[in-house]
């Protein structure tokens, strides 16, 4: 309105983000050597006396960014999340997203076991809460170190995504170490995994508290296989059942399969929900638009 004054933040002469890649992370957990990719938005190299608030953690970073290998990693192209979030982040006003660091942890030759809370009896497993101490012990004091004006990144609790095993990996951490990961997203995940456990097992123990703290979101696809389309219903349903119906949002991709390119085609919506945009500060709150 006329006579304010809105405090903001711009960057004038680009609209995209750039990605950095760590590399080598060693784990002193004793799990294997990996890079780290990390996505800085399009603010970032421009503004920098900007601190950062937002951070988000991925699973197979490997696979997410158009900057980083997308070329290789992936049989239907990667997921595309620099390019999502800067198409979201610098839209012409009003703004659809909020500024987010996203960091990547890639996936390695041990996924399976690392991205998994207990052994299958097919496929073994159950290296889970040693990779998350991984990334809350070892990768995210290094991207504070390495990116200082990130401050969400030096302390929990930090947003979460994961595809497939990494959904199953999210939804487990936000619900058993609620403190540390939360809002989390969880696409595609394999909650078939060890007979359903997660449904039958862990979703039996204390979820986080308060709840109205820790929101989930849940999707897949139409098109993958009953086992995904099934087990994701299936958590979905006891989840309301247990009195989340307020906490957990989920979405079906019509015709969506078990992909990169279909969790790269409706990544835009967890991002979205876990990171809206933020209003302008004013000398009056009551009338600050949004950006």
């Amino acid at each position: 309105a006329q006579g304010e004054v809105a405090e903001v933040f711009p960057w004038f002469f680009t609209g995209k983000g750039t990605v950095k890649v760590l590399k080598d992370v060693k784990s002193p957990q004793g799990l294997a050597t990996r890079d780290v990719a990390v996505y800085l938005p399009p603010s970032f190299e421009e503004n920098t006396l900007k601190a950062y608030s937002n951070v988000l953690i991925a699973h197979d970073g490997n696979n997410l960014f158009d900057q980083v290998q997308c070329d290789t990693c992936c049989a239907n192209g990667c997921w595309g999340v620099d390019t999502t979030l800067d198409t979201y982040i610098a839209a012409s006003n009003p703004g659809l997203m909020s500024e987010v660091v996203v960091v990547g942890v890639y996936n390695t030759p041990d996924r399976m076991d690392e991205l998994t809370y207990s052994k299958d009896p097919k496929y073994g497993g159950g290296k889970l809460d040693t990779y998350l101490t991984f990334v809350e012990k070892t990768v995210m004091p290094l991207v504070a170190k390495e990116f200082p004006r990130v401050s969400a990144a030096s302390a929990g609790p930090w947003p979460m995504m994961g595809s497939s095993l990494g959904g199953l990996a999210t939804c487990y951490a936000g619900w058993t170490q609620g403190s540390k990961y939360s809002p989390v997203a969880c696409m595609s995940s394999s909650f078939w995994w060890d007979g359903e456990d997660f449904k039958g097992s862990i979703l039996a123990k204390s979820g986080p508290s308060p709840k109205q703290d820790h929101p989930f979101y849940i999707d897949w696809g139409s098109g993958e296989v009953s086992e995904q389309t099934d087990s994701n219903a299936a958590v979905v349903k006891q989840l309301q059942g247990m009195g989340w119906e307020q906490e957990v949002a989920y979405y079906i991709q019509p015709d969506g399969t078990h992909n990169e390119q279909s969790w790269g085609a409706r990544v835009n919506k967890p991002l979205q929900l876990l990171f809206p945009p933020a209003p302008i500060a004013t000398k009056t709150p009551q009338t600050s638009i949004f950006v």
